[in-house]
């Protein structure tokens, strides 16, 4: 069997993705270890900010959408029994949408049947492999070892493996244990960025140049031989503008206080600046510091 695009997981990111390349002719096959019944009742969060809500209406995925949803226009926060009311939508221009995601998940399963490309579940034993040059996804549905060739496979197979490893070093076993820090970078919010101890936002085009700053810092404050070079040669990426000088130096502060225990990781949807210069890119970006 062959597909363009081979998605793992028929999560909201998953079908919209489908969608999409649906839209565009692009063929791909779905694969969902869990039941239909089970991702269409899992209770999940059932906030939608609103570029999600345009992008789903512009795609023709927003129907039942509009037509249940809670418009969320403020807040009220109470202190000393007094009401004090924030109007969100007054202040940012924009509402939020409350739609559960499972019912989200029923909309986004629906059209995928309706296109009649495949959306497999219970799914089972899944083995990505050969990634970088031909890629290939094994797995078991109805009892049978299968194997799909694709061009692209959509998936965060370590993700798992990663969230458990955080969220280890968040738990403290003595009185005198300290826990990990975090700080994220990225353009929209994300798991990640919720679990931030420290979270800046940024354009995804200038996620590079925060890390370059932050490369820079970390130089100035403790100077390497080779420093004046490597300097030069990070000055190429430019400046972000509006990014708070303290936020860099106190990250780069942490890092090297915690030299051999520190780790600078760029999400695998980064984009290469180069790409940006041609005239492509535009990807989210992404990169944690902890």
């Amino acid at each position: 069997m062959r597909t363009q695009v081979a998605i793992i997981g028929a999560g909201p990111a998953g079908l919209v993705l489908a969608h999409l390349l649906h839209l565009k002719g692009i063929d791909s096959w779905v694969l969902e270890r869990q039941s239909r019944s089970h991702i269409e009742q899992r209770i999940r969060a059932g906030v939608l900010e609103p570029g999600t809500v345009d992008l789903l209406q512009e795609v023709g995925l927003a129907d039942r959408l509009m037509r249940e949803r809670i418009v969320h226009e403020g807040l009220e926060l109470l202190f000393e029994g007094i009401g004090h009311r924030l109007p969100l939508a007054e202040l940012a221009g924009r509402e939020i949408t409350i739609y559960g995601q499972h019912e989200l998940v029923k909309d986004l399963v629906a059209a995928r049947l309706a296109t009649e490309r495949p959306l497999l579940f219970e799914v089972s034993h899944v083995t990505v492999e050969d990634v970088d040059h031909h890629p290939r996804v094994s797995f078991v549905h109805d009892g049978l070892l299968q194997s799909l060739d694709c061009d692209f496979i959509g998936t965060e197979e370590d993700a798992y493996r990663s969230i458990r490893g955080f969220a280890k070093s968040r738990k403290l076993a003595k009185a005198e244990d300290t826990p990990s820090r975090l700080y994220a970078v990225e353009a929209l919010m994300t798991l990640t960025g919720a679990n931030a101890d420290h979270r800046l936002r940024v354009p995804a085009s200038a996620v590079v140049q925060v890390a370059a700053e932050l490369a820079g810092e970390i130089l100035r404050q403790s100077p390497a031989a080779g420093s004046a070079e490597f300097a030069a040669a990070l000055s190429r990426f430019g400046k972000a503008s509006g990014i708070k000088p303290d936020w860099i130096a106190s990250c780069a502060k942490d890092l090297l206080a915690n030299a051999g225990n520190s780790l600078v990781l760029a999400g695998h949807r980064q984009h290469d600046p180069d790409t940006d210069r041609r005239g492509g890119g535009g990807r989210r970006g992404r990169a944690a510091f902890r």
